[in-house]
């Protein structure tokens, strides 16, 4: 990840970011006084989203229940395999398939240092 932010901003160094075995995820943050969120663009990266509080999905991707379930179904997810948010959620979909009920959960752990430091 030090490599791809190479050059980048201390503002852009200094988000939150999370990283595991062999990944590593760098969340949106915004400027002072404004409400947009920046995020760098890094080739080859995965552009994620909050569909619920403390939980991360895939652009592109959705949680296909209706929205005053999403928070039943995550808190479920979480009793069930011991995962909590704050997590990341990849679907795992097959060639051509639209739909998948297989996903790769990501444990986050936050940290706001320089990531360059």
């Amino acid at each position: 990840m030090e490599t791809a932010l190479e050059g980048k901003s201390p503002l852009i160094r200094s988000l939150p970011a999370a990283r595991g075995d062999g990944w590593a995820a760098i969340f949106a943050g915004t400027l002072p006084g404004t409400s947009d969120p920046i995020v760098p663009r890094i080739a080859g990266a995965l552009s994620l989203y909050q569909a619920q509080p403390g939980w991360y999905f895939p652009v592109g991707s959705e949680l296909a229940v209706p929205d005053d379930m999403k928070a039943q179904l995550l808190g479920r997810l979480a009793q069930e395999t011991g995962f909590r948010s704050p997590a990341i959620i990849v679907p795992r979909f097959a060639a051509e398939e639209a739909v998948s009920s297989e996903v790769d959960i990501y444990p986050v752990h936050l940290r706001r240092e320089m990531l360059n430091a």
